[in-house]
């Protein structure tokens, strides 16, 4: 399986990263990972029997981190999806007031975290949008 995921890397068919470096929080190789598992045959699964300590630092148990941690999860997320051929799409003006009434229901802190996943959500999907304009434009076609 490692060796399968290493090949895409190293031929150039995955050329995005989805894990935290630096500052960035960034998530999702583990589920790349996992979804290349199932593309060459193999499966994934959950074993309740498993335990696991997950040890958390302090800082990473305040506001400010579980926001960034939430846009980043919900950007990385948009941009996977895309890269295994689910479409992506930019929100109607109906989901975004949906959005607005989601957000404006909840109470502090749980407000600041789904408005900084939309966030993340919404940028990657101009990523996206803006990179397929540029490539239509590059090969003379129109967008559809």
């Amino acid at each position: 399986m490692a060796e399968h995921y290493l090949r895409l890397h190293d031929s150039g068919e995955r050329t995005f990263q989805l894990d935290r470096t630096g500052n960035a929080l960034l998530s999702g190789g583990d589920n790349d990972l996992a979804a290349c598992a199932c593309d060459i045959g193999l499966g994934v699964g959950l074993i309740a029997s498993l335990k696991l300590t997950h040890l958390i630092p302090p800082e990473r148990l305040t506001m400010d981190y579980l926001a960034r941690l939430a846009e980043g999860i919900h950007y990385s997320s948009i941009l996977l999806d895309a890269k295994r051929g689910i479409s992506v799409r930019e929100r109607s003006a109906l989901g975004r007031a949906a959005d607005f009434l989601r957000i404006m229901r909840l109470q502090h802190p749980h407000r600041q975290i789904l408005r900084a996943a939309f966030r993340g959500r919404d940028r990657a999907t101009r990523q996206l949008i803006e990179a397929e304009l540029a490539r239509d434009q590059a090969s003379g076609r129109k967008h559809e």
